[in-house]
């Protein structure tokens, strides 16, 4: 999931938007195993077809066993890959039917919701420490300052 948790410590978002990482260049090859992301914002989802669009469907590796990301979207998947008979089916009953599907679908909503009602409050820029500059680029380590996280 690329949902980012909220954050006061970020830039607001226009009224009834969520902040979500997107990769930084759209051209490059598919089968991420690591890559690039930028921020965007989005409208919360209202319904279940509208969140698929923002999760993000990875593959498990049989010879290795790790995870990759293939490019694909839930909404759309399989689009770049190719599935079975067998797991095209499979896949089509989980998305059709499926109850924890629907269940994780609203979560990831309430997630977004939440999110965008906690931006409202940021400050409107990225407080950052620990600055350095990698490959004519500047990197720093950024705080997040999530209310749903204070310690008692």
């Amino acid at each position: 999931m690329h949902i980012m948790e909220p954050d006061k410590n970020w830039f607001k978002a226009p009224e009834g938007h969520f902040w979500y990482w997107v990769p930084e260049d759209d051209s490059s090859p598919p089968f991420y195993e690591r890559f690039v992301q930028k921020p965007a914002h989005a409208p919360v989802p209202t319904d279940a077809s509208e969140m698929l669009k923002f999760i993000r469907v990875f593959i498990q590796n049989n010879e290795n066993e790790e995870w990759y990301w293939s490019g694909d979207y839930a909404h759309e998947f399989p689009f770049v890959i190719e599935l079975s008979d067998e797991d095209r089916e499979f896949y089509d009953s989980f998305i059709a039917t499926d109850e924890k599907r629907q269940v994780f679908l609203d979560e990831q909503i309430i997630r977004c919701a939440t999110q965008a009602e906690i931006n409202k409050d940021a400050v409107g820029y990225a407080v950052v420490q620990s600055v350095e500059e990698l490959d004519d680029q500047l990197r720093g380590q950024k705080n997040i300052d999530n209310p749903l996280k204070k310690s008692h």
